[in-house]
Order: C-alpha cells, then structure tokens, then sequence
C-alpha cells in the first residue's frame, strides 16, 4: 500500500467514466486495478533522483466490496548501483458519493477519485496515475 500511500500523497485525485451498475456503484467499483501508467508513460516511474534512486515498478490495488482495499506496492530502491525491491501494503476504507470514490488509508490521508469503466485515474500535483482493472 506504500506505492498507494506516495500515490496519495502525491496524486490523490482520481478521475474516470461511470460504472457498470448505475443502481449499486459499489459493483462496478469492486475489483483489482494495477497500475499501467504515470504521466502517460509505462512503469518504472521515478520517485526520487539520486542516491538512493527510488522507483515504483508496480503497484495493485483491490477494492473489496465491504467498503475496504488493500494497495501493494513494488519500489526499487538503487543505492551506490545496487539495487533491490521492496514491496509494501496499506489498508483503508473507502466511500462512494455519486461517481467520487474517496479513500482513506491507514495513516490517516484521504484521497479522492472518479469512478470509471475499468478504469482509476488520479490526477494531482501535475501527476497522473492511470489504474486498469
């Protein structure tokens, strides 16, 4: 969830097309998304330059039905031209008013999202992240 979390952090706006069950939003929500691409781009998505360079080679996100998901996240973290991964995972709960999904992670941020058609987008910060379920 950590991938999520910095996703969060830093674009914590999502934004798509509509559901799938105009009568019951939860349905077309529910689901495991991965994450394809930041800006536009593929993955590996650079976090932070440097030394350690920090990259996200992937990300998952599963929305449960009960009101909850679970986010996985894969860095590379490249330290003096070693590298090595890191996988994380953040839990939380999430709400649905309309076609905005609002999440709202185990340390307490709060990111908002559009509800789309397999789809996630967040967009914040100048950066967004497309999710495909």
């Amino acid at each position: 969830m950590r991938i999520l979390t910095l996703a969060f952090l830093a674009f914590t706006t999502l934004t798509a097309c509509r559901g799938d069950d105009a009568t019951n939003p939860t349905v077309a929500v529910v689901g495991t998304y991965t994450l394809q691409q930041v800006n536009g781009g593929p993955l590996p998505f650079t976090v932070q330059t440097g030394d350690p360079k920090i990259e996200i080679i992937s990300e998952q996100l599963t929305v449960a039905a009960g009101g909850s998901y679970t986010v996985t996240t894969m860095f590379r973290h490249t330290t003096g031209g070693v590298a090595s991964t890191n996988p994380t995972t953040d839990t939380g709960t999430y709400t649905i008013s309309g076609t905005t999904l609002a999440f709202h992670d185990s340390g307490g941020d709060v990111g908002s999202a559009m509800i789309g058609t397999n789809t996630l987008t967040f967009q914040e910060d100048g950066v967004t992240l497309l999710f495909v379920k």
